[in-house]
């Protein structure tokens, strides 16, 4: 047997047997935390010897004989289980961060909530659950600003942005929403008014997406003419040129030259991974498709 398994199997039986005992003078509040304490060493244990999965079982169940103690200790417990649980089961992992973020917002520890919210967010997006990812990136967003971090809370709803158009049923409008509503805290900022430009084109590529998607084109370019108003310094930029450009193309249904635009476009500055994600979808309602299979941007 490896010695660190044999290790944890000495601390869990000693923690039975603690739990097991009777002692008049020893309320059971105690005892429980002296087993969970001993829980939690056998946790350690398995995980200095590589078993993630009984070391999360083990942190799991220490801390909840440590929330029935009433032990500040539980939601450390269920955060050290949610690390080890990420070695074998994303599922799991989230679960337990779930439970301590529970905790600490009861504490009063948003912004531990918050990071561990944003840990979940990630974990989702990494396995492609965009839904969940979503929430939890809105979940953080809270978190972060009930802990009074306007900046921290606005890049989780800007990561939220990104996810209303990845989900099954895209939600431009809340997309543009936040785009919109971050640009405008962002402007008045010395460090981050030079993101304004990049959220509201993120924003204007999105009115595209909406436009076609409902089939109403009017309204579009007024729609990019605000993002103007909002940012004189997104008014006549690369970005600003590009979405007007494609309005016209877009409007008469004409792949060829909304590609050729597109491809203008990547060649003086390259279009990352999520813009071409929502041109593929732009360039499928076009097609009064779902999704397109390929996008010449060459």
């Amino acid at each position: 047997m490896d010695p660190f398994e044999q290790k944890a199997k000495k601390y869990i039986s000693d923690a039975e047997k603690k739990l097991n005992s009777w002692s008049l003078f020893t309320p059971k509040a105690q005892k429980m935390e002296d087993a969970a304490e001993l829980y939690a060493q056998a946790a350690n244990s398995y995980k200095t010897g590589g078993d993630w999965k009984n070391s999360g079982d083990t942190y799991l169940k220490a801390g909840g004989m440590y929330e029935k103690s009433s032990s500040h200790e539980a939601a450390n417990c269920y955060v050290e289980a949610g690390k080890a649980y990420k070695k074998v089961s994303s599922k799991d992992a989230c679960d337990a961060y779930t439970k301590a973020i529970m905790l600490y917002v009861d504490k009063n520890r948003h912004s531990t909530a918050a990071r561990l919210s944003k840990e979940i967010g990630e974990m989702f997006e990494k396995d492609a659950k965009y839904e969940e990812a979503l929430e939890s990136f809105e979940q953080a967003a809270k978190f972060y600003l009930a802990s009074d971090q306007p900046t921290n809370s606005n890049h989780q709803r800007l990561k939220a942005a990104d996810l209303c158009v990845m989900v099954k049923d895209p939600d431009y409008n809340k997309a543009i929403k936040i785009y919109e509503q971050v640009a405008r805290e962002s402007l008045d900022n010395r460090m981050l008014k030079y993101s304004v430009k990049g959220y509201l084109f993120k924003a204007g590529l999105c009115v595209l997406a909406q436009a076609v998607h409902t089939n109403e084109m009017k309204g579009a370019g007024e729609r990019i003419d605000a993002f103007k108003d909002l940012d004189p310094d997104f008014d006549g930029s690369l970005e600003c040129k590009f979405l007007e450009d494609l309005i016209p193309y877009v409007e008469e249904g004409d792949q060829k030259k909304f590609e050729q635009t597109v491809s203008a476009f990547n060649r003086k500055k390259k279009i990352d991974d999520w813009t071409v994600d929502i041109l593929l979808k732009v360039k499928g309602y076009l097609k009064q498709t779902v999704a397109t299979d390929d996008l010449d941007i060459s």
